[in-house]
């Protein structure tokens, strides 16, 4: 590669790693392009060697990133709402899950497993789940 004289190259992206795209990585690909369209995130936009500053409306709009691979979803967070995508677009929005801080820890079986602040419990940590196919929780931590 050939850079301008003093310019340092840019480090090629994860998705352009040298081996050969797999099936998975390239539905993985697809999903991710596709949720972050959705998000309103531009990720040509995105490369973290830029730092915090100049990613910051990124950096805020997504707090956590899932990928199931078994039921072709893609789970995105913020700090208080869960979306899943599938490969023809959103499936749910769960609304107001936690009252801050919400974190996937996993799927298991139909249930996704997750951790939110609970307020009134002065709990940072509060698990629960969350049905996979209908955003649904009845153990959710921000029940108001």
């Amino acid at each position: 590669m050939t850079t301008p004289r003093g310019e340092v190259p840019r480090k090629a992206p994860a998705s352009a790693a040298s081996a050969p795209p797999t099936s998975a990585s390239t539905l993985r690909r697809r999903w991710l392009d596709h949720a972050f369209r959705n998000a309103g995130i531009d990720a040509s936009q995105w490369d973290p060697t830029h730092g915090v500053a100049e990613n910051r409306q990124t950096i805020e709009c997504v707090t956590d990133i899932y990928v199931v691979t078994e039921h072709k979803v893609v789970l995105l967070a913020d700090f208080t709402d869960l979306v899943a995508y599938g490969q023809a677009g959103k499936l749910w929005s769960s609304g107001r899950l936690a009252w801050d801080d919400l974190k996937i820890v996993g799927v298991n079986g139909s249930g996704i497993e997750m951790t939110g602040f609970h307020a009134p419990r002065n709990d940072p940590r509060y698990p629960f789940t969350v049905d996979l196919s209908t955003g649904e929780s009845d153990t959710k931590p921000y029940d108001w």
